[in-house]
């Protein structure tokens, strides 16, 4: 019997359609202000969102630093079934987002004049940028907790009340965009005022939602080893918050260099072009959030099959996501740019044009974004950094060698160009440390475990036939393991009646699938049992009896996530 793909598929199914969804409510919220303030107010407001978006970033930034790598050191800490720890991550995550988000909307409202003069120098464009960037800034803070603990809720196995949070705030978002507009006249700032109520009404639901479900985490404002945890959720995060900060000084030259070579309307295209690939990065979004939340788990776990199996599926929605994004934009491209109020055909056309050119990226470029996720759950920072901003840096590098060649026209070439520059350079840093890890697969660097005599890992059918060969697979299996008879027999007992109990009260027939894995080490044996049954705790065979097998083990853990149940018993070696 071998172990098939039948659950980690279920995992990903009930994780990536929310979080997919969530990411996408995320973009369509920025969209939908551009289309109503386009519609509306008029093209520049558009454009004048797009210049003060690099500022935005350094929330995001912060999100990351302190919540994004925190939240991958709790789903392996949540592998781990250390729940303790899971609190104490939580909590100063949590705590020091909050406290850094407040600062930085404070000192940048503080700071407004000098910051909308660095990033504008057009007069056509600047009283927008004045007047919308000190109120998109101020309320940021509220953004920023809201992301923190959206993330978190899909890591503690709930991205469906995310989803349900980003669904009411796109409602909300829009009802309050057309109010502040049309009914109070407010202009460029409804979209910040709109986005910033939504995302405070999410923020409380979600955090009411915690306490009704009585999640894995809480808040304590007096977390244990509160310096140790935050240095350890920095390391974490750095490479991806430092990876923004590096994308916030390049969008920052980009942005000025096209506005100084090809004026409003180059920044016009260029906005479009970033909120579309904003946009199609929910894919990547989604699939990242996916393998950080599950994958992490994995690792955690120490099941490096199940994760290869991740990997695989989720590539292949990457790459499946790619080549229709890419269609998509050169089919409809004229279309898209009327979307956003512009209706002379001349710079519709030369619009369209541009974008064309700009979306050739997408092949490369989004499978390129995802890969970060694998690397920073398998601790690889350095790969991180460079997979994220590689691109980046190449775009800003081409945009200034065509814009100072006289050639700035055809600077949306530099798009597709640093992508696929980037891909090989990301695939050449792989490979070198895959000859540094032998025991590694190349390009992705997922561990390959050699000592098969150490693990037994397959699945059966939830069937009285598949239980008698998964019992003796068990038996064949422990029989090599040179463990005392003691030790076998109570391994056995409790893996039979774990199997027994799924079989019977899980409500799961043969279509679905059961996976074991065991684990021997040098002090201790771990004995994995997961179903996608209804939530079931295998280790109580009625609502009234316990289990009997409980004096044969010497810790069980039990828990219910992403749509499966998960058991964990430890046995002490007694070597024969």
């Amino acid at each position: 019997m071998e172990r098939n793909s039948y659950l980690v598929k279920k995992a990903i199914r009930s994780f990536i359609l929310a979080s997919v969804l969530t990411a996408a409510l995320q973009q369509f919220i920025q969209v939908t202000h551009s289309v109503i303030l386009g519609q509306f107010v008029g093209p520049d407001a558009v454009s004048a969102i797009s210049l003060v978006a690099p500022l935005m970033l350094i929330p995001l930034m912060l999100n990351l630093l302190f919540s994004t790598g925190a939240m991958v050191l709790a789903s392996r800490v949540a592998g781990e079934r250390n729940y303790e720890k899971l609190v104490d991550i939580f909590s100063v995550s949590m705590l020091t987002v909050m406290a850094c988000g407040l600062l930085y909307s404070v000192v940048g409202v503080l700071l407004k004049g000098h910051l909308s003069q660095l990033i504008c120098n057009n007069a056509r464009l600047l009283p927008l940028v004045s007047e919308y960037l000190p109120v998109a800034i101020g309320l940021s803070f509220v953004t920023v907790m809201f992301q923190s603990l959206a993330g978190f809720t899909e890591v503690d196995g709930s991205p469906a009340m995310v989803t349900y949070a980003m669904v009411g705030s796109l409602l909300l978002v829009v009802v309050l965009d057309l109010l502040f507009i049309r009914v109070f006249n407010l202009g460029i700032v409804s979209a910040a005022l709109s986005t910033a109520s939504a995302h405070l009404l999410a923020a409380i639901w979600l955090a009411l939602a915690f306490r009704r479900r009585k999640s894995t985490y809480k808040l304590n404002f007096r977390p244990r080893n509160f310096g140790t945890i935050l240095k350890e959720n920095i390391q974490s995060g750095i490479p991806l918050s430092l990876s923004i900060l590096i994308m916030v000084i390049c969008t920052l030259l980009m942005n000025s260099m096209v506005l100084k070579a090809l004026g409003a309307d180059g920044v016009f295209a260029i906005s479009i072009a970033g909120l579309l690939i904003s946009l199609f990065n929910l894919f990547v979004t989604g699939t990242y959030n996916t393998f950080r939340a599950i994958g992490g788990l994995f690792y955690g776990q120490r099941d490096f099959l199940g994760l290869r199996i991740l990997l695989r599926q989720l590539l292949r929605i990457v790459m499946v996501a790619a080549v229709l994004c890419t269609l998509f934009c050169e089919l409809l491209a004229p279309q898209i740019v009327n979307l956003y109020g512009c209706d002379t055909p001349e710079l519709v056309a030369l619009t369209a044009h541009r974008l064309r050119i700009v979306f050739t990226m997408f092949i490369i470029f989004l499978p390129l974004l995802f890969m970060p996720a694998v690397y920073q759950v398998l601790g690889y920072n350095f790969l991180v950094v460079v997979s994220t901003l590689i691109s980046n840096i190449l775009n800003v590098i081409g945009i200034a060698l065509f814009c100072h060649s006289g050639h700035a026209e055809l600077l949306w070439w530099s798009f597709p160009l640093s992508s696929w520059i980037g891909g090989v350079v990301v695939i050449l840093l792989a490979w070198q440390k895959h000859r540094q890890l032998p025991d590694t697969s190349p390009l992705t660097l997922l561990p390959i475990d050699r000592n098969k005599d150490s693990r037994l890992d397959f699945s059966m059918a939830c069937s009285q036939q598949s239980f008698e060969q998964a019992q003796n697979e068990v038996h064949a299996f422990l029989g090599k393991a040179g463990l005392s008879s003691d030790t076998v027999n109570r391994i056995e007992t409790c893996t039979e009646e774990l199997l027994k109990n799924i079989v019977a009260y899980a409500g799961i027939g043969e279509k679905h699938f059961v996976d074991i894995t065991i684990n021997l080490g040098d002090e201790e044996t771990a004995l994995m049992v997961k179903n996608d049954g209804k939530p079931f705790n295998p280790m109580f065979f009625s609502k009234e009896e316990e289990n009997t097998i409980s004096n044969l083990y010497e810790e069980m853990d039990y828990k219910y996530m992403y749509g499966q149940n998960m058991t964990f018993l430890i046995f002490k070696n007694i070597k024969s």
